[in-house]
């Protein structure tokens, strides 16, 4: 191997890289006609024509920008920026950007052969946001993009709302890495909390006498048909978080269930019924699965809790039902499309 310069190398090696893949490409200041100040890129642009090498204005942000933006499409980047000082216009777009869709690509890599669902943000909804929300809303599209161009599994992606009424900002153009109709967490627009028919013991001043009534079970049901039916999104529509089994909030009342999206065995059925009927996908939640389910945040995380088996063997219930139900209806779609045999014919000997 003939002794090279530093500068010799680099260009050796993009020279190199740019032959051999279609997708390199190479553009910063001065690195075309002129070659770089350093001369890094002389001859390369003569050599492998000017779409693959090419200048850029003076913007280490927007080139950095640009780079990460050809990376999450499948092109292959090289980035020069001049001198060592001017890179800290650009490192937000390194650290920020070029960090988050790399953090998304091993997130894709480590769990999509499981049967898992995306959901890019907790609670999306009316809530102050952290940055700009038309920004916000572009982070997200550009986390998602790149969750679908990267999972080969082709798993259910989408934002879980945080009241149920989802706004379109995750509908447009933009968005189609989107696969979900609505994630929401939701209880009926005239729910108030704890959602449970019988509160133990009845007269405890946390429960104050709000009980769940047929009139929330249908407004819940209702609410949840129209977002299915008449925003005609096609895709499925979950209630997340829709109730969490004996949800307590005191150490000191153990059978009180006083928590928001807290339900008795009763409600926990019958609102897992409603939602079922309104052709949804339902999402509970037990005491044990949530960080703040008995007093505080130090509560243990067992999820196979003997106390929620009764809410467990409920849902358990459901499914097999439905799915009786469904395997049913296609075997009288299957009966029904048989050649129908005459009264004689079924009465030959054979």
């Amino acid at each position: 191997m003939p002794a090279m310069t530093m500068v010799q190398a680099l260009n050796s090696a993009m020279d190199v890289m740019l032959a051999r893949d279609r997708d390199v490409v190479i553009f910063g200041e001065d690195v075309g006609f002129y070659g770089g100040v350093f001369r890094v890129t002389d001859g390369l642009q003569k050599k492998h024509g000017e779409e693959r090498v090419f200048d850029a204005p003076i913007a280490e942000g927007g080139m950095l920008a640009v780079a990460v933006g050809m990376g999450a499409y499948g092109l292959r980047p090289v980035v020069e920026i001049q001198f060592a000082d001017y890179i800290y216009p650009a490192t937000d777009q390194l650290i920020s950007e070029a960090a988050r869709l790399r953090y998304a690509r091993y997130v894709v890599a480590r769990y999509s052969a499981f049967n898992v669902l995306f959901l890019l943000t907790s609670e999306w909804g009316p809530n102050p946001k952290p940055m700009d929300h038309d920004a916000s809303i572009a982070m997200f599209n550009r986390i998602g993009t790149e969750i679908q161009n990267h999972d080969p599994h082709r798993r259910l992606r989408g934002i879980h709302d945080d009241n149920g009424c989802l706004p379109d900002d995750f509908y447009g153009n933009l968005s189609v890495w989107n696969t979900l109709g609505q994630y929401a967490q939701h209880s009926g627009s005239d729910y108030q909390w704890p959602w449970c028919d019988d509160c133990s013991p009845p007269n405890d001043a946390n429960c104050k006498g709000r009980f769940a009534t047929p009139r929330n079970r249908q407004t819940l049901h209702d609410e949840m048909l129209d977002v299915r039916v008449n925003r005609k999104r096609n895709r499925p529509v979950m209630d997340g978080e829709y109730a969490y089994y004996l949800r307590r909030a005191e150490a000191g009342h153990p059978m009180v269930v006083n928590r928001g999206h807290s339900q008795d065995q009763a409600t926990f059925r019958k609102a897992a019924w409603v939602l079922t009927m309104a052709g949804t996908y339902i999402v509970p939640g037990f005491w044990r699965t949530y960080y703040g389910g008995w007093a505080g945040r130090n509560t243990p995380f067992r999820p196979d809790d003997p106390e929620a088996l009764p809410a467990v063997k409920d849902l358990q219930t459901l499914h097999t039902f439905f799915t009786q139900l469904e395997n049913g209806s296609r075997r009288l779609m299957v009966e029904a499309r048989a050649p129908r045999q005459s009264r004689l014919q079924r009465a030959k000997p054979r």
